[in-house]
């Protein structure tokens, strides 16, 4: 029991917070040694009246770790308190977290410097994992490179940013708001990402399309080797009014039509 009692004691003096470099209750003890020393010759001489008035003596010792505790506290309230080795593993992008989701699925980087999850917030990392081409965004200010490299996908997001005055060029053409992103290279990823939606809703409508227009002029060349007669004008353009009216069509073009309404409203 007894040594149990004793590494409880010690554990619990480990975890004691410390004072800049001194341990509370020795700086309790200081001080009041401290003020004792300098109060007790004036007390010696007070003492004697305040018995005559019939009030308490004056204590220096018990006034002196008063003192010394309140000096102890108010210094200890400006103080970092002292992190344990657990508490820091369990802090955001840790690389020893258990419970952490947000992983990047490929090499980013950013000006062909590598980007640690360490120093990426949740949403970043959940924005790279979103881009799928490449292009240049942000008015052209920003370009996305997907490249490929030993079979290995990477992602390297470039802008001019060495200077202050090309900083402030590219602040000018994202839209951040405090609110709503952690950082302006979170809001620059979610143009990026909104943008790349867009993108790849049109080469949907263009592709249905294309299908349309081609299945056109498959059903007209098959029409032509088994020796039809060609269609009247009218005919014709009735068929080709058919262009761009197909379920796949609609659907494509219905999606994007819904991507860019939601893109113009978050901009309004």
């Amino acid at each position: 029991m007894s040594e149990e009692k004793n590494e409880a004691q010690a554990t619990e003096k480990e975890y004691q917070p410390v004072v800049m470099g001194i341990d509370p209750a020795e700086l309790v003890k200081l001080v009041s040694v401290v003020v004792g020393q300098t109060l007790a010759p004036v007390f010696e001489k007070l003492n004697p009246l305040l018995e005559r008035l019939s009030t308490p003596s004056l204590d220096a010792d018990r006034l002196g770790a008063v003192i010394g505790q309140n000096v102890a506290n108010g210094i200890a309230s400006t103080q970092r308190r002292k992190v344990s080795i657990g508490e820091y593993l369990a802090k955001p992008h840790s690389p020893n977290r258990k419970d952490i989701n947000a992983k990047l699925k490929r090499v980013c980087m950013q000006n062909g410097f590598y980007l640690s999850e360490s120093v990426l917030t949740d949403n970043e990392i959940y924005l790279l994992n979103e881009i799928t081409h490449s292009g240049r965004y942000c008015d052209r200010f920003v370009e996305v490179a997907v490249l490929f490299e030993e079979g290995n996908q990477q992602v390297d997001i470039r802008f001019s940013n060495a200077t202050a005055d090309q900083r402030f060029a590219l602040r000018e053409h994202v839209e951040y708001s405090p609110r709503r992103h952690g950082s302006v290279f979170e809001a620059l990823l979610e143009m990026i990402v909104e943008d790349q939606k867009l993108e790849r809703s049109e080469r949907e409508v263009e592709s249905a399309m294309k299908d349309e227009v081609r299945a056109i002029a498959r059903e007209r060349l098959e029409r032509q080797r088994s020796g039809e007669t060609p269609q009247e004008p009218e005919k014709v353009r009735a068929a080709q009014g058919h262009v761009g009216q197909s379920k796949a069509y609609l659907e494509a073009k219905a999606r994007a039509e819904a991507k860019r309404a939601s893109a113009e409203a978050r901009n309004a």
